[in-house]
């Protein structure tokens, strides 16, 4: 797949269902999936893998917790939490409203 047009189509299709479905998470997730697919020959256990192995590559590194990742989610998960609790105080309705 490499250097081929066929490497074009898992981000198209990704891009393509964004468009379509407004739905980012879950077209990344279909994007991932496509370009392991293709990774694996379309082997669905390499493909499995292929996906499981990145995922752990994220927490763990030469054989220990990788803490920069980690703090790095803790913080984005923070941030979103934050954000919904102002959302749900109304805090973005008294931002938006003028007057």
């Amino acid at each position: 797949m490499v250097e081929t047009i066929w490497s074009l189509v898992p981000p198209l299709l990704a891009i393509l269902m964004v468009l379509l479905t407004k739905r980012v998470l879950l077209s990344l997730g279909v994007g991932i999936i496509a370009a392991a697919l293709f990774t694996a020959s379309f082997n669905p256990e390499h493909t499995l893998s292929l996906i499981w192995n990145a995922f752990k590559g994220v927490f763990v590194e030469d054989g220990g917790l990788n803490t920069w990742n980690v703090y790095i989610l803790l913080f984005c998960s923070a941030v979103r939490h934050f954000d919904s609790v102002r959302f749900h105080d109304g805090g973005e309705r008294k931002r938006s409203v003028t007057g």
